[in-house]
């Protein structure tokens, strides 16, 4: 009967060893005392005591049950942790693509900046160039008013900036000449009145007044009335603010050969502001305002140029055009060189 029992104990065992050679790895019967190989042995003593031979076994079962119990763990912490990596990955490219666009916005705003500079500079400077070059107004004759403009009774009362011209009672007598001849139809006194009121030095500044009597000025041909007009038109000083308005203005001015009026088309050009963006234009523009005496030109075209005018960036190129401006008196491009490490003293460009 032991035999018997031997027997069946013996056939269970065998399927035991061959359900663990199908279903684990070697790895895990070696852990027992056994494996496929023949060169190395089994769980020892089977014959002489299966009892040990099946609690050899059976430990090597609860081995493999655990093996396989940590590998599933991995596996799950594998797929967790894929899951993490993923996640990160997305955020990753929606920060990216969240720098990129505060990038570009952060670059509009500076490109907004410079421009509003760009213009309040120009436009401080224009007028402060026609103070010390003053105009000169003839003396009245028997067909001009000779009363102060602001003491006439038909200037009070009224809330039309055209029709007016009022002037402290202190006001010097060649104000009041520019005022008299500007009231009479005057081009170019009509132009003086009006950057009177824009600078408000000797009258109280009125920017409504200085761009009635720019326009005024503009329609009787004087350029650099449109061009100031134009200036007022970008900023909404005055009048409703119209960056296609204004960049007509400059670009009727800027043909008749104006510079201030040149460098302002170049950069509605390069900056899309007014018109369409087309740095082509801009850099022709620019080189046409440098070369008619207005340094900023250079100093535009270097950063055209610094970063890429139809190609990769030219920094030789830049730097001779920020040279240009530097000699020129122009404070930007002289750090601009700086920045690019390029020596102030150097190469520099020409007008074609």
């Amino acid at each position: 009967m032991l035999r018997v029992y031997l027997g069946l104990l013996l056939v269970v065992t065998l399927g035991m060893i061959g359900v663990a050679g199908v279903f684990f790895d070697d790895g895990l019967l070696d852990r027992a005392g056994g494996s496929g190989d023949t060169d190395r042995p089994a769980c020892e003593g089977y014959d002489a005591d299966p009892d040990r031979e099946i609690r050899c076994l059976r430990t090597a079962l609860q081995d493999s049950d655990a093996r396989i119990d940590a590998l599933e763990a991995q596996a799950d912490e594998a797929g967790r942790l894929r899951a993490a990596l993923e996640d990160s990955e997305a955020r990753i490219r929606t920060l990216e693509g969240e720098a990129e666009e505060t990038d570009r916005l952060r670059a509009e705003l500076e490109s907004s900046l410079e421009r509003i500079e760009d213009l309040e500079a120009q436009l401080v400077e224009t007028v402060r160039q026609q103070g010390q070059e003053q105009w000169e107004a003839p003396a009245p004759t028997d067909d001009m008013p000779r009363e102060p403009v602001a003491d006439r009774p038909a200037d009070r009362g009224t809330d039309e900036p055209g029709d007016l011209a009022p002037l402290p009672h202190d006001a010097p007598a060649d104000l009041r000449q520019v005022a008299d001849l500007a009231m009479g139809g005057n081009a170019e006194a009509q132009h003086d009145l009006a950057s009177e009121y824009a600078m408000g030095t000797r009258v109280s500044q009125n920017f409504e007044r200085a761009a009635y009597w720019y326009g005024l000025s503009a329609d009787g041909g004087i350029m650099n009335a449109r061009y100031n007009l134009g200036v007022l038109t970008e900023r909404g000083l005055g009048v409703e603010r119209d960056s296609e308005a204004a960049f007509a203005m400059f670009l009727e001015a800027a043909n008749v050969g104006h510079p201030d009026a040149e460098n302002a088309v170049g950069l509605g050009y390069m900056r899309g502001v007014g018109t369409e963006r087309d740095l082509q234009k801009a850099a022709t523009w620019f080189e046409a305002a440098y070369c008619n005496g207005n340094a900023r030109g250079a100093y535009h075209l270097g950063r055209l140029f610094e970063g890429g005018l139809g190609g990769p960036p030219d920094l030789y190129r830049a730097a001779r055009w920020y040279r240009a401006a530097a000699e020129a008196g122009d404070a930007q491009a002289v750090e601009a060189l700086e920045l690019l490490g390029a020596p102030i003293d150097g190469t520099v460009a020409d007008c074609a």
